[in-house]
């Protein structure tokens, strides 16, 4: 998934992914209330946090940015890249109802659990190795309460 990119575009990758997931979550615990907005609210709350992590390693890089023109240097190319973890077809939409909102939230959840782990297996940032495990298990987190939650509306529809 990240081949071709340099250390610094994964991280910026992973930075735009939490501040785009942050975002999508406040705008749609907007359209809410009760639960469900509190719901969303603590996503959005939990992917800032997320960003800012993202933010202090690359912060704190050593690394050289990428030479001009090479794969790594130009935007188009991460923003494709990041367009594989958070297609068009995840953004939400103005009629999108609670349910259509957490599967559109799901899919994004698993694209994001497989980046970051292939980002740890990878072993690029061998000493954000532990951080990254629990970010791993706290999208899994995420997606599970996305799940019960969806679960949950659905009984609400049916009855």
């Amino acid at each position: 998934m990240t081949e071709g990119l340099h250390k610094r575009d994964i991280l910026a990758v992973a930075v735009e992914l939490e501040r785009r997931g942050a975002e999508f979550y406040k705008d749609a615990s907007d359209r809410f209330t009760g639960d469900d907005q509190l719901l969303l609210q603590g996503l959005a709350d939990m992917e800032e946090t997320h960003e800012e992590w993202f933010r202090q390693i690359l912060r704190g890089m050593d690394e050289k940015p990428p030479a001009p023109g090479t794969a790594g240097s130009d935007p188009s190319i991460r923003e494709a890249f990041f367009k594989r973890i958070f297609p068009a077809d995840a953004l939400a939409e103005e009629g999108d109802d609670f349910g259509r909102i957490l599967e559109k939230a799901m899919k994004v959840e698993k694209n994001a659990i497989a980046f970051y782990t292939e980002m740890k297996e990878k072993g690029d940032f061998p000493s954000e190795e532990e951080g990254l495990g629990r970010l791993i298990q706290e999208e899994r987190d995420h997606l599970l309460a996305l799940t019960v939650a969806l679960d949950r509306w659905r009984e609400r529809k049916s009855v």
